[in-house]
């Protein structure tokens, strides 16, 4: 099972030249010219790679005032406290390591954070290429990681810096959803296909009749964990670095477990842990997880005014429910 669309972000263009951002990153690096900056991405971020060796990472224009401010600053703070516990954990392994944040700027008119280069590369883009004992070690060092992000040790350490979330609690997880589909109901509904509506309406509806789907122990949750995040040395043959942590915060395990373009083998794999006690209701929260990835794109398109985003949202769509018929 698989997605056969491409990513939105892969065919992103950048919404902000490099002429634009120059003075302000001479600000840290002053003999910085224009030809030692390189686009590279652009989802929530325009990344750009300087020197050959820094990461740069601007928010998206949607993204570019206090909100995306805070996700910076969100991802800095988390990202200091994982890397202090993951040392200390015996599950440490030295192929993975962590982006660490080293400028944060909010007083410019253009936010940005900006890191060392980990080695490596997209784990999205070789994944298919890789031979099968490859694709087995990588699920396994991810599964390492997420015994470790997913435990009671660490949620007990990463509550003591934000007790605040405290309160994410099953409900209000399905609270959080019952609001996505009156959402999808009021506003993206109106702009789909009869059928189209049909299927992701049933889809929030079913999945939230299922009162069993909402007894899981919320832990410590990447957010955004998928293979674009997951950066891969093909010179070690392992991991080398997780990024993207602006979306961490306590919540649903499941959400960092949806692996289902790399298939089933990889997904049981990572979910066969004997060190986190999962509930027995992953498996159907990861199926809807997958499942409603158009809807992010569909609402920051209608709330944003940005018809790409909308369109990539209805294509992914009719591609979910190929793969999801019954949902």
């Amino acid at each position: 099972m698989s997605m056969e669309l491409k990513s939105f972000e892969e065919n992103n263009p950048p919404d902000i030249r490099i002429s634009v951002i120059l003075p302000h990153l001479r600000q840290y690096w002053p003999n910085l010219n224009e030809s030692d900056i390189k686009f590279h991405y652009h989802g929530s971020y325009n990344v750009f790679i300087i020197f050959k060796k820094t990461i740069v990472r601007i928010p998206d224009r949607d993204l570019r005032n206090h909100f995306g401010i805070n996700l910076l600053e969100n991802e800095k703070r988390k990202l200091d406290v994982l890397n202090d516990s993951w040392v200390k954990s015996p599950l440490f392994t030295p192929n993975i390591k962590f982006p660490r944040v080293e400028k944060i700027h909010n007083k410019l008119p253009i936010p940005f954070s900006a890191y060392s280069m980990i080695p490596g590369v997209s784990l999205e883009r070789l994944y298919r290429d890789l031979d099968f004992k490859v694709q087995k070690k990588i699920a396994k060092e991810i599964r390492l990681f997420l015994d470790f992000f997913h435990s009671g040790e660490f949620l007990e350490i990463y509550l003591q810096h934000f007790p605040e979330e405290k309160g994410n609690s099953p409900q209000i997880y399905r609270n959080h959803w019952e609001k996505k589909l009156e959402f999808v109901r009021n506003k993206i509904s109106r702009i789909l296909t009869p059928l189209d509506r049909k299927w992701l309406e049933e889809l929030f509806e079913a999945f939230l009749a299922q009162s069993e789907c909402f007894k899981f122990n919320p832990t410590v949750t990447h957010g955004d964990f998928d293979s674009s995040n997951i950066l891969y040395n093909p010179q070690t043959g392992s991991i080398s670095g997780i990024i993207d942590f602006e979306d961490c915060k306590v919540g649903d395990p499941a959400v960092d477990m949806l692996f289902y373009n790399e298939g089933p083998h990889f997904q049981n794999i990572i979910r066969d842990s004997e060190l986190v006690g999962y509930d027995s209701h992953l498996s159907e929260r990861c199926r809807f997880l997958f499942a409603r990835t158009c809807v992010s794109y569909l609402e920051w398109g209608i709330i944003h005014n940005r018809k790409d985003m909308v369109s990539y949202g209805k294509r992914r769509l009719k591609v979910l429910k190929n793969l999801f018929p019954n949902s």
